[in-house]
């Protein structure tokens, strides 16, 4: 009887997937477009890009907006970052390196990035599809 029991259990099992209940489910990133286009770079300061022109503007109340040559902000990770030459720049190793990916995690966990037109869009994370 055990084994007739066996059997037929593992045919009916032979597709299916277990996941590990320690295991935190995978997700992935979807990029879409920022609603207000701004992001907390630290200090009480509000950021957003001109996408043309490249320029910077912070506010402090997310109302008056001024332009900011040279602006730098900081990310979650303490890491600043700044735009130079058309390049998305952090000093996270100690040097200025480039972002490839133009992307970053505000001060509240919010991961950003700007699209290759320099568009700051934002992630909505769901769980990943199998």
């Amino acid at each position: 009887m055990f084994l007739l029991v066996a059997g037929f259990n593992s045919g009916l099992l032979s597709g299916a997937t277990w996941s590990d209940p320690e295991k935190p489910a995978e997700t992935k990133n979807i990029w879409m477009r920022s609603e207000k286009g701004i992001w907390q770079g630290g200090y009480t300061l509000w950021y957003k890009l001109e996408p043309k022109t490249r320029e910077v503007r912070f506010s402090h109340n997310r109302k008056k907006w001024k332009t900011a040559p040279n602006a730098a902000w900081q990310d979650k990770q303490g890491n600043w970052l700044f735009i130079y030459e058309e390049k998305l720049m952090t000093n996270a190793d100690g040097t200025w390196t480039e972002v490839k990916d133009k992307s970053w995690q505000d001060l509240s966990g919010k991961q950003y990035r700007f699209n290759p037109d320099w568009v700051l869009e934002e992630t909505a994370v769901q769980l990943a599809q199998h």
